[in-house]
């Protein structure tokens, strides 16, 4: 597991879980860099090797609109960096760090050979409205965490809109997207549905599940049958996770809000629920080993690069080319 934290005592650490010979052992890693500010943000763990991907967005609240959303988010530019924790280095690529685009959401293929992501525009924020992102996804090599050819999966013009945070189904097939009118912040956006793509047929298909108010974040059940994701459907303010059901065609059924014991205090409570993330056991972490693992972050002298991993500035290798 993962977790970014934003703490202005703390710092912006990524939380690393991991169960090396079957113990716990939580650790908070400094992410900045030569090429980054150290604030990561949405992550992936690769299917079957000790490597993060994550993005680095610059966000910005816009306030005062005159929208449905009284406040908007805007990315004045991301890149997509790795982490390899057995080689305890972090690193980019050219084709997930270009200077004109920016680049979001990564999502590792089932197989763990190619990384998805999400990539539009660079534009100052006047323009945020005009950013418009495609499904992307560049071949990777396990085995020597080499790079290889970036393809277009899906383009904006197909999905009639911006393409944001795509999640595979565990079978490999079915790829869940967000599609707003534009950016890569879904969440602020009344615009924002929820869509299918058939990574064998290319078939794209906005789902009729989605209401009229902004659908979040997303996730598949390990069996590939469940699908949880935000909603601010109840009044439009506050997400809160809901369910719906995939058959073995992909269709999706009617969905449900997460029951609860006492439902009306779900509906009138000011706190929202997001990111919400299927797993099959209870994290191995006591509250406890949380705070150890950020104070011990927290003593570390403000020099340090890192707590656990050494930072490269050097991109990862391409096809042929000598590890930088």
């Amino acid at each position: 597991m993962v977790l970014q934290i934003r703490s202005g005592s703390i710092g912006t650490p990524m939380l690393v879980g991991t169960l090396p010979a079957g113990k716990p052992l939580l650790r908070a890693i400094n992410t900045r860099s030569a090429f980054s500010s150290g604030r990561a943000g949405v992550s992936a763990w690769h299917p079957f090797r000790n490597i993060v991907a994550f993005s680095l967005n610059r966000f910005a609240m816009k306030f005062g609109l005159s929208d449905l959303e009284p406040r908007e988010v805007f990315d004045g530019g991301s890149d997509i960096a790795v982490c390899s924790l057995d080689k305890n280095a972090i690193a980019t690529a050219p084709d997930l760090s270009r200077k004109d685009c920016i680049e979001a959401w990564p999502e590792w293929s089932k197989d763990g050979r190619y990384l998805y992501f999400c990539s539009g525009p660079q534009l100052p924020d006047d323009r945020f409205r005009e950013i418009q992102c495609d499904l992307m996804r560049i071949a990777f090599d396990p085995s020597t965490e080499t790079w290889g050819k970036l393809d277009t999966v899906t383009t904006s013009q197909t999905a009639h809109g911006s393409i944001v945070q795509p999640r595979i189904s565990p079978d490999g097939r079915l790829i869940q997207v967000n599609i707003v009118d534009y950016g890569d912040f879904p969440i602020d956006k009344p615009s924002s549905d929820l869509a299918l793509i058939d990574s064998e047929t290319g078939a794209f298909t906005r789902l009729s599940i989605s209401s009229h108010w902004a659908e979040g974040w997303h996730g598949w059940s390990s069996n590939g049958r469940w699908i949880v994701f935000t909603s601010k459907n109840t009044n439009g303010k506050y997400a809160r996770p809901w369910f719906t059901f995939v058959d073995s065609m992909g269709a999706v059924h009617a969905p449900f809000m997460l029951p609860q014991k006492k439902p009306f205090r779900d509906l009138t409570s000011l706190a929202a629920y997001l990111v919400p993330e299927l797993v099959k056991s209870p994290l191995p972490f006591s509250p406890r080993t949380f705070r150890k693992a950020l104070e011990g972050y927290a003593k570390k002298p403000a020099s340090d690069a890192v707590t656990e991993a050494t930072v490269q500035q050097a991109h990862l290798a391409g096809p042929g080319e000598d590890q930088k």
